[in-house]
C-alpha cells in the first residue's frame, strides 16, 4: 500500500487511534528498520502538537521520517518550509483555530495535514535517501 493510502487507512480505523504523528511515521517506518509497535510507542505523545497545540504532529512525524532516512537538516528545513508557505504556521492550535474558523471539521482538517506530509515525504525521500547513501 502506498504511505498515502496507508496514513488515510490508520485515520480511519476505529479499534484503535492513530495520532497524525503516528500516520505519517508508520506508513514509512519499516522501509528503515523500526517496527509498527516502535513507531506507534515512539509517536504516542506527539500528536494534538506534542498533546499542548504546540508543533502539528503530522510535522513531527515527518521529521522523524526524515530522521530515519539519514535526511540533513536542510531536509527538515525543507519540510518545515513548504508546511508554513502552505498554512502559514507549524503550531497545531493555530492550524485547528484556522480550519474552524472556516467551518472546516477537526478530523477532516488533520487528516488532510497527515495525508499532506505523508505525500511530500514520498516525493522527497528517494533523492533523500540516494544522497544519505553517498
Amino acid at each position: 500500500m502506498d504511505p498515502i493510502a496507508y496514513a488515510r487507512a490508520l485515520r480511519a480505523r476505529t479499534d484503535v487511534h492513530f495520532n497524525c504523528c503516528q500516520s505519517v511515521v508508520i506508513p514509512f517506518c519499516t522501509r528503515y528498520g523500526v517496527s509498527e509497535a516502535q513507531a506507534f510507542a515512539t509517536g504516542r505523545f506527539f500528536g494534538a502538537g506534542m498533546g499542548c497545540g504546540a508543533v502539528c504532529g503530522a510535522v513531527s512525524g515527518g521529521l522523524m521520517v526524515l530522521g530515519l532516512s539519514g535526511g540533513t537538516p536542510a531536509d527538515a528545513a525543507a519540510l518545515r518550509s513548504h508546511f508554513i508557505g502552505e498554512h502559514g504556521t507549524l503550531n497545531c492550535a493555530e492550524l485547528l483555530s484556522a480550519a474552524k474558523a472556516r467551518g472546516v471539521d477537526r478530523d477532516f482538517h488533520c487528516n488532510g495535514l497527515v495525508e499532506e506530509v505523508a505525500a511530500y515525504l514520498a516525493q522527497a525521500l528517494p533523492a533523500i535517501e540516494s544522497a544519505a547513501a553517498r
